[in-house]
């Protein structure tokens, strides 16, 4: 079902394919929809900083990316 989405994608801009490729991957790999989007929303923004886009993103997009980093962090330590 994912994959049918990939027609409507705009596949010129690298920082939207990438997240959304990776969202596509995480998702059966981690056998975890939350992880799978999590991934997406920690790759979105490094992305387009990468890029020099960073002012794209909103800044509430930012501290979910941080929220969800420190989520993994946290069920790494514990």
């Amino acid at each position: 079902l994912m994959v049918q989405n990939v027609r409507e994608m705009d596949l010129s801009d690298l920082t939207e394919l990438f997240p959304s490729f990776l969202i596509m991957v995480m998702i059966p790999f981690t056998y975890s929809i939350v992880d799978g989007m999590a991934f997406g929303f920690i790759t979105y923004p490094i992305v387009k900083l990468a890029l020099g886009k960073g002012k794209e993103v909103p800044p509430a997009l930012y501290g979910i990316a941080g929220l969800f980093v420190a989520n993994f962090i946290l069920q790494a330590v514990l």
